[in-house]
């Protein structure tokens, strides 16, 4: 049930609903973006229905026929996720957004909690913590890792955190001012390319320490497919390969932490198939082909790279030691 909010001085904020067969989730997706307690004038819907080859876009108009003054709707084409979020951002026409994907929802007051931290419309974006929840119901707490109260820098966040677009307020004259564009054809990563581009450029990040967001893991989903990891990850290499054409704009700091995020990002997709589909890949050597190719992208940047002994040993740190003692004590 929605609660009417009292704020003062309210922006516009659309929320970006990027689609494909989403019939499960529509609903659920979009009902916790209506009932958000946050002035109703002031919050919107834009949705792309990415080619869905279910009953995904007939739900999505009924849902605008009921909200025709909060809902637009825009179908299209698969195209993919990469293009569909650049058309996103291409139409959007209020003074901040936020990204919510079709799988996923929102915590009851997680825009009135996002605005609030974003110093009433002040950031240039505003991050905050999140919830996973896993195929049996089990459910986490996606860090912030931060000891800062309000602001922090963009290497602050970069070098200890896992840059997602999902948990972001991000405000769109500042975002339009870095001229960002999302590359067609690059599946999975492409919000951490947006977010390592974007965020040094940002002079105001701020910090919103509720869990505003549900981030739901399940057979169907693009994160957690066995076969759109597989064929993503060469993609996310020439992700990669881009992000390091323009490290010239950027510091040492976040070109490293880039490539560990790329590592990290690869080591995972596989030790998933491995351990949790016990599949092997198609090929004998297809690790050792992903990791020549990352090394042939680095050495054609003249990027001194570490060991891979040296990556796997932080990588673990990371996602298996360095989470324990944040979920700890946080």
């Amino acid at each position: 049930m929605r609660i009417n909010s009292i704020i003062e001085n309210p922006i516009s904020i659309t929320v970006l609903v990027p689609c494909y067969n989403g019939t499960q989730t529509i609903s659920r997706c979009f009902n916790s973006i209506l009932n958000q307690n946050y002035p109703i004038d002031f919050l919107k819907i834009l949705c792309i229905d990415d080619g869905s080859n279910d009953n995904s876009l007939q739900i999505i108009k009924e849902f605008q026929k009921k909200f025709p003054n909060r809902i637009n709707v825009i179908h299209q084409e698969n195209h993919g996720v990469s293009y569909t979020r650049q058309k996103l951002l291409d139409n959007v026409s209020t003074a901040y957004f936020i990204f919510c994907d079709v799988d996923d929802y929102f915590a009851n007051q997680a825009i009135h909690n996002l605005f609030i931290s974003s110093n009433y419309g002040e950031a240039d974006a505003t991050v905050s913590k999140a919830y996973r929840l896993s195929k049996n119901g089990h459910r986490r707490v996606w860090p912030l890792n931060s000891h800062l109260k309000n602001h922090m820098t963009a290497e602050q966040y970069l070098y200890s955190n896992v840059p997602i677009l999902w948990n972001i307020l991000f405000k769109t004259e500042s975002v339009n001012e870095t001229k960002f564009k999302f590359k067609s054809g690059i599946n999975i990563g492409e919000d951490m390319c947006m977010l390592f581009y974007m965020f040094p450029k940002f002079s105001s990040i701020g910090i919103c320490r509720k869990k505003t967001y549900y981030f739901v893991q399940h057979d169907d989903s693009l994160t957690d497919s066995r076969n759109s990891k597989y064929k993503n990850i060469l993609p996310t290499i020439k992700q990669l390969q881009y992000f390091l054409s323009i490290k010239k704009e950027l510091s040492d700091t976040l070109i490293n932490e880039y490539i560990f995020c790329s590592f990290s990002y690869i080591y995972s997709v596989l030790y998933v198939l491995r351990r949790w589909y016990r599949w092997e890949p198609p090929e004998k050597e297809f690790t050792h082909k992903i990791f020549r190719e990352l090394y042939r992208v680095f050495d054609r940047f003249n990027v001194k790279l570490k060991s891979p002994k040296f990556w796997r040993r932080r990588i673990f740190w990371h996602f298996f030691c360095k989470r324990k003692i944040d979920r700890k004590y946080r």
